[in-house]
């Protein structure tokens, strides 16, 4: 991958931790909300296997130790991106996929908080994107093969 760009899981985790910021100040954090919203999500990323839900639980817990209660679990959610982006779904079209399912547990969980997120997500992460390649899988240049030229 480029070293020029910054890739579109990073975009998300980004989004996410300033969406939960700006809809969710910590003094006001909906513990319940967001961290069902958080499992919600782990459980369509994950098809609803356990051991791999396991491990956004687990940082779910870690973030509330640590006095960070409610923030998404980043680092759980990278990995499984990126397991899931190695199984062969491009970057962009996965990082779109969970923008618009966060739109969707949204508007049926917390539909105040809808309008920030969608706000937020078109200004880093446009619907634009979903079918994007990433630099990475630019094509290479084509030789035109002209007759006496192979």
């Amino acid at each position: 991958m480029s070293t020029s760009h910054v890739p579109a899981i990073e975009t998300l985790s980004t989004l996410l931790l300033q969406w939960v910021d700006v809809a969710f100040p910590a003094q006001n954090r909906k513990l319940g909300t967001l961290n069902y919203l958080w499992l919600r999500l782990a459980e369509a990323l994950c098809d609803s296997q356990q051991s791999k839900v396991a491990a956004f639980q687990r940082e779910i817990g870690q973030l509330y130790s640590a006095g960070r209660a409610g923030e998404p679990p980043i680092q759980a959610l990278e990995q499984r991106l990126h397991e899931l982006v190695q199984g062969g779904l491009r970057e962009y079209f996965l990082v779109i996929a969970v923008r618009q399912a966060m739109e969707q547990l949204l508007e049926k969980m917390y539909p105040s908080a809808l309008e920030q997120w969608k706000q937020l997500a078109n200004d880093s992460l446009p619907l634009s994107l979903q079918f994007a390649l990433d630099p990475s899988e630019m094509p290479g240049p084509r030789a035109i093969l002209r007759p006496g030229n192979y």
